[in-house]
């Protein structure tokens, strides 16, 4: 059974700094990014939404701390985080 879940994003500059830079390969130019955004934030965020640390409608914020990406949740403005992404 498939179930769409709906996912707002609002960029943070470090975020997409540290992915645009893991993205980007000088022969291929951006073409990577896709492969890089699907592993860093897309497993990571269906994986927290399959162990349940992230629900249906929640809207979450992708930042970048030391140990990579990290998501926190912005739909009460609490600054927890919800989870860290491999760098």
């Amino acid at each position: 059974m498939s179930r769409r879940v709906p996912l707002g994003h609002r960029g943070i500059t470090a975020a997409k700094d540290r992915l645009a830079e893991r993205g980007f390969d000088p022969v291929y130019g951006a073409r990577p990014l896709k492969r890089v955004i699907q592993g860093a934030v897309g497993t990571a965020l269906a994986q927290q939404l399959i162990r349940g640390t992230t629900h249906d409608g929640e809207r979450i914020a992708v930042d970048v701390g030391p140990s990579g990406v990290t998501f926190r949740s912005a739909g009460s403005g609490a600054g927890e985080h919800a989870g860290t992404a491999a760098r």
